[in-house]
């Protein structure tokens, strides 16, 4: 996207058009607020400049309606170009007009003095097409056409419905209508179908008073007509039933009545929607962090991404984007909204929001600021996987460490100990210091809050190591500079889970542990999920999107965003997350291998009623593009009780994991096995075997049942107990 610097005149733009550039394409406007419209147009080839020409309705002006003018332009380029404008500026003291709305005329230059054809549309922030979720579909029209003000001439406005833009037959009608106009009490509006049916949609009993504007979606659910409010969803005066069954294709005739003279008005925009219902409330804000708590987002505060916003009433959640703006179409019109994952040392006033919308009102700027507790001193260290482990080759991990406190920090050292299969071989960070599978790291980055630093570590794998083999690594911080002291040291150390693979494909999920206990539950402990993708299409992808099942028993109220290579949407339904990457520009691996990857993080807690024996399962489908959905590998946690030993020196492996008819059970590095017993779940013992001091041997577990089993093993080593699923 191009952002655009503008320059403004107050007088007329006058130019001379010879359509010899191709016109260009208003992809989408929207208002953030009634001074700033964004406007994004799809400029053609050779492109250099823009010019838009806005016009607004004045009052009082004499026997047509007055309007004020300004220009604005700039340069542009071939391709999407994003512009921010504010038109109020052309507006002053004579205009009466609680809502207006604006003609735009855009037109773009190719050099030497040479125009485009003006495109012509129009815009309003209190228009309902300025909100996100409404949906026009394809039968929308935009005549900008003055409405005759002789006391009683009706404006007849046709347009045509194709059987392409239609159902066969009529049903759920609904109509938006946008008019500018100075007193809307002298209207009345009706609709007439193909076959001549028609509907009243405003009687002309004043009902609309002397408001000025209105913006009205007709549906046969809509809110009676009242004159302290012109923009939403609203009941016709008569049902727009009467035409189910009929045809819907042919020309369409919307009848507007200026009863009364000395006021004036316009004809913006129809839109005709078939099916269709648009939200009965929406709401779009920002998340960010509140600094200094004065309830304002200052420009050096930052904001707060993927925010996670629970509607307490109806149950559903929205989250916020890469910038800390969000949108949500809400099910009834008081909703209260709450923020769920409040960061630690923070906190909000109020707790709740409950924004007062009318039927298919849209409300703006419901932001949320979280307010920082003073000088927290706390660190964050996490490490994951960013290429699989295999046998006899070089592999990375990627380490984070995250200011979850409140102040800055200057500095902090960090330890590195890699499962002792795992020689490390870089470390992209100054002031290291590597002894074979160990590292120190000492670091002098300033970091404020929110703010992470991440660095990878280049390993070699061991020959000696096989598939399946579990590993275990673990990253740690040791201190902070000048002897600072956190507020918490339990985040201060990580521990990475791999698997030995022989599968080198790159869209893969993993999991932080594959048991936990009840210790870990009444803890509030996350489990940390990673997916990471890559587009091995001979193509670049522009979008993508990863859906994702959550099991239940995950508490999806503490899901949370940890990191994420792009910036994405998130959407929920129950749960099942939809997590979209647009304008991701995604190349091929062919073309560029370290670019075209991407990861994804997140973290949800189990729920605390999560029993004994429990499996918690997850993967995701990615879908890059148009081609189909791909599955990545299915990961399980289980919920164990205590084995009574907090403490083991080695660790076993089995392989595969899950299994359906034998496993292989592998010994640690310089141990070996004496005996092996099987329990299932909840403790009871099933089978044992004696291995003969062993290092690697198989076990048939065909006539086992489905579940979750433990194996515990006799040896001069004290190994771990080691958690196995049969399919």
């Amino acid at each position: 996207m191009k952002h655009i610097l503008l320059f403004l005149s107050l007088s007329i733009f006058s130019f001379n058009v010879f359509s010899q550039c191709t016109e260009p394409v208003v992809e989408s406007w929207h208002f953030t607020n009634p001074g700033n419209v964004n406007i994004a147009f799809n400029a053609q080839e050779d492109t250099e400049a823009y010019q838009f020409i806005f016009s607004a309705l004045y009052t009082n002006s004499g026997p047509m309606p007055g309007t004020a003018t300004a220009t604005f332009g700039g340069t542009a380029t071939a391709g999407i170009n994003e512009v921010s404008i504010n038109p109020t500026q052309i507006l002053d003291f004579t205009v009466t007009a609680a809502r207006y709305f604006y003609k735009v005329s855009l037109l773009t230059s190719c050099g030497d003095d040479l125009w485009s054809d003006t495109v012509n549309f129009y815009v309003s922030p209190y228009s309902m097409r300025n909100n996100p979720g409404f949906q026009c579909a394809e039968n929308q029209y935009s005549p900008i056409s003055i409405l005759p003000d002789t006391g009683g001439d009706p404006f007849l406005f046709t347009f045509e419905v194709e059987q392409e833009t239609a159902p066969d037959l009529i049903s759920n009608l609904g109509i938006l209508v946008d008019i500018g106009h100075t007193f809307n009490g002298d209207l009345s509006m009706s609709l007439i179908s193909p076959s001549g049916t028609e509907v009243d949609l405003i009687n002309h009993p004043n009902v609309l008073a002397g408001s000025s504007g209105l913006s009205m979606f007709f549906a046969d659910n809509g809110a009676d007509l009242n004159p302290q409010n012109q923009l939403g969803i609203f009941a016709p005066a008569q049902p727009l039933s009467v035409l189910n069954g009929e045809s819907p294709v042919g020309t369409w005739t919307l009848s507007v009545i200026d009863n009364l003279e000395d006021n004036y008005g316009l004809l913006y925009g129809v839109c005709l929607n078939f099916d269709y219902t648009p939200c009965a409330a929406s709401v779009s804000g920002l998340t960010y962090f509140d600094l200094n708590g004065n309830g304002l987002k200052g420009q050096d505060e930052p904001v707060f991404p993927y925010a996670h916003i629970h509607d307490a009433t109806s149950g559903g959640d929205i989250y916020s984007d890469s910038q800390g703006m969000y949108y949500g179409c809400l099910s009834q019109n008081n909703n209260v909204l709450q923020l769920s994952n409040l960061p630690e040392y923070y906190t909000i006033s109020p707790s709740s929001v409950t924004p007062i919308i009318p039927l298919g009102g849209y409300k703006q700027n419901v932001n949320f600021g979280v307010v920082p507790q003073p000088d927290m001193i706390d660190l964050e260290i996490k490490i994951w996987q960013s290429e699989p482990v295999l046998v006899g080759q070089t592999g990375k991990f990627v380490v984070e460490y995250k200011n979850v406190g409140t102040v800055c920090t200057q500095g902090a050292a960090f330890e590195i100990e890699l499962n002792e299969s795992l020689t490390i071989t870089n470390i992209d960070m100054a002031d290291v210091i590597i002894t074979g599978n160990t590292a120190t790291i000492s670091s002098s980055e300033n970091i404020c809050p929110y703010q992470s630093q991440d660095f990878e570590i280049s390993f070699i794998a061991n020959s000696g190591l096989s598939n399946g083999d579990v590993l275990h690594s673990d990253v740690s911080i040791t201190g902070l500079a000048f002897g600072l002291i956190e507020q918490s040291f339990s985040n201060n150390s990580a521990t990475l889970q791999s698997a030995v693979t022989n599968d080198t494909d790159l869209n893969f999920k993993t999991v932080s542990t594959d048991t936990i206990t009840s210790w870990f539950v009444i803890s509030d402990e996350p489990i940390d999920y990673l997916i990471r993708f890559q587009n091995t299409s001979p193509e670049s992808i522009q979008q993508m999107h990863i859906v994702d099942a959550l099991d239940e028993n995950l508490d999806l109220s503490t899901f949370k965003i940890e990191s994420v290579s792009h910036p994405m949407l998130i959407e929920q339904e129950g749960n099942l997350f939809t997590f979209t990457f647009n304008d991701i520009a995604l190349p091929a691996s062919a073309n560029d291998e370290e670019g075209s990857r991407g990861f994804l993080r997140y973290s949800a807690q189990p729920k605390s009623t999560i029993a004994a024996g429990a499996i918690i399962e997850n993967t995701a489908s990615l879908f890059f593009g148009a081609l189909p959905g791909m599955q990545v590998n299915m990961v399980t946690t289980i919920l164990i009780e205590s084995t009574g030993l907090d403490k083991y020196d080695f660790n076993a492996s089995v392989y595969p994991n899950p299994a359906s008819t034998q496993i292989e059970v592998l010994a640690p590095a310089n141990a070996k096995i004496a005996a092996v017993v099987v329990y299932d779940i909840s403790g009871k013992r099933i089978e044992s075997f004696h291995t003969g001091n062993s290092e690697r041997f198989i076990i048939d577990v065909s006539v086992y049942d489905a579940g979750a089993y433990i194996l515990r093993f006799e040896s001069g080593k004290l190994i771990a107990p080691l958690l196995w699923i049969k399919e």
